[in-house]
């Protein structure tokens, strides 16, 4: 006969905290990082909340003097992961709300393993709850969920929270106008991160302008139905998570 022993094992939850990614454009609070533990959701040295706050696993939770909590006793090498669903490819400022009372701030933020931001600094704050902007002001993104770490490239600094906005899309470029019977047709570059564009037209230089259509899906407009001889002023805009006008 054989003797065998039963072992029940539960796999590890692994995602969001709260169960839903955090949008982008949005705020993340540091507190928030993914459920999952050690080694999969955040990398700490110690198995301990040192700051005995709002979480009871291995990363360290404080009250925050902003408000809410913050992320504290950091070391080099420490990591932590966050599931977020971006709206729009395009362009992005990731900002970091740091404090350290005297080492240099120093980490990075990767998507999906790769490093996006390269690496962020700033002096120290001169106090563990001074908090200052960190930021990187292009960065690409592609839409849809991803996982996003923000990695402590060096120790000895507090996270409060990231903002992720987006940068504004660029004016459309190359802007021409061909004149027809009774119509002009206007022509431009496509804009990246663009979802459609809208005209705008006035009689007179400097507008006012009215707009004639916006979600426009392609780089070409015709605006029919003018009086021939007539001087008419268009500005083109790209429509997207920012603007950009021509």
């Amino acid at each position: 006969s054989t003797n065998s022993s039963q072992l029940a094992v539960t796999p590890l939850t692994l995602g969001p905290y709260g169960g839903t990614p955090w949008p982008v454009p949005g705020v993340i609070e540091a507190e928030n990082y993914d459920i999952g533990g050690q080694g999969s959701a955040y990398n700490d040295s110690d198995s301990a909340n040192l700051g005995g706050q709002y979480r009871s696993d291995g990363v360290d939770v404080e009250a925050c003097a902003e408000g809410g909590y913050n992320v504290g006793w950091t070391a080099a090498g420490e990591w932590l992961k966050y599931t977020v669903n971006v709206a729009h490819t395009g362009s992005y400022r990731i900002t970091l709300r740091a404090a350290s009372l005297s080492p240099q701030i120093r980490g990075h933020v990767e998507l999906d393993g790769v490093d996006v931001t390269g690496l962020m600094t700033a002096p120290a704050t001169n106090g563990w709850q001074t908090y200052t902007d960190v930021t990187a002001p292009n960065v690409t993104l592609t839409a849809g969920q991803h996982v996003m770490r923000v990695f402590f490239d060096g120790g000895g600094w507090n996270l409060n929270r990231f903002t992720i906005s987006s940068n504004p899309l660029p004016a459309p470029q190359n802007v021409t106008a061909t004149a027809g019977s009774s119509q002009i047709t206007l022509s431009w570059s496509a804009v990246s991160g663009a979802t459609g564009y809208t005209v705008l037209r006035s009689a007179f230089s400097g507008g006012p302008y009215s707009t004639l259509a916006t979600g426009i899906p392609g780089t070409s407009y015709t605006d029919t139905g003018l009086a021939n001889g007539a001087t008419w002023y268009y500005t083109v805009t790209a429509e997207g998570p920012g603007t950009g006008i021509a």
